[in-house]
């Protein structure tokens, strides 16, 4: 059994779903803050690396529109979660 502590490191399973849900409510406002802080304009590359959810990777593509957005993370459940956000990049 996956303890859920470890969930928050690499989200599984319907367990990991909902951890995900959780990351990408309570720390929106945080990466909102960090990507104000990035300035990344259009034309910027823009790499996150453990993405998680998605959220700061959608508030980059909000922001610029034309930035080039990628992203690495090593669970299944957050690419899946990501990839089914608006990103409008």
């Amino acid at each position: 059994m996956v303890s859920l502590a470890s969930q928050f490191g690499r989200p599984q399973g319907f367990v990991g779903q909902v951890v995900g849900a959780l990351m990408a409510r309570t720390n929106r406002e945080l990466n909102a803050w960090t990507v104000g802080l990035l300035e990344v304009a259009p034309g910027d590359r823009f790499l996150e690396i453990g993405f998680g959810p998605g959220v700061g990777v959608e508030l980059v593509c909000r922001r610029t529109g034309a930035a080039v957005v990628t992203g690495v993370d090593h669970s299944e459940v957050m690419v899946q979660r990501a990839s089914g956000r608006p990103t409008g990049c």
